[in-house]
């Protein structure tokens, strides 16, 4: 993933959407997948020059303009990443639902779950406190019901304003 050559704002915040991805998927496989610490540095050295660059042009990245303004944890932030995977592409998905328990079309709680709370051994406990989170509590993402599943998971889903916000629809995955 390349740097864009010019300084246009509206390309960097892709840019750094991009890179926030890689960086989701890469926290993912994080200790589970060889050699992802050094690509895992690379990228944030990216991500680091990036919004550097977009806090000289004057523009905030709208993610983390959202965050601050919402107080999110860093814990907050992992959901709302998670649930932003789709527009990274069904690649992205797969390598961080597979690193974090089973394949699946969208990051669900579960996966959640296994980043934030490692080796936690009650999922659906670790549920409950993911549910009140300000992300989740402020309905900026939702835990929707999976059809035709009992077993209480849930996928992460970033809801409308804050896809608008972020300007999704604009990006192509």
């Amino acid at each position: 993933m390349s740097e864009p050559a010019a300084r246009d704002p509206r390309a960097l915040q892709v840019f750094v959407f991009r890179l926030e991805g890689e960086r989701t998927v890469l926290l993912a496989e994080l200790g589970r997948v060889p050699g992802v610490e050094a690509r895992l540095e690379a990228v944030d050295a990216h991500l680091e020059a990036a919004i550097a660059a977009l806090g000289e042009a004057g523009v905030a990245y709208p993610a983390h303009a959202v965050a601050h303004r919402y107080g999110f944890s860093e814990g907050d932030y992992l959901l709302l990443q998670l649930g932003l995977l789709p527009w990274h592409g069904p690649e992205a998905v797969r390598r961080a639902t597979t690193a974090l328990g089973e394949a699946a079309a969208q990051a669900r709680v579960s996966h959640a779950a296994a980043l934030l709370v490692p080796g936690a051994d009650d999922w659906r406990a670790v549920r409950r406190q993911i549910a009140t989170l300000p992300i989740v509590v402020e309905r900026l993402v939702s835990l929707a019901p999976i059809e035709g599943e009992d077993a209480g998971d849930a996928v992460i889903v970033v809801g409308q304003a804050l896809r608008e916000l972020l300007g999704l629809d604009e990006i192509a995955a």
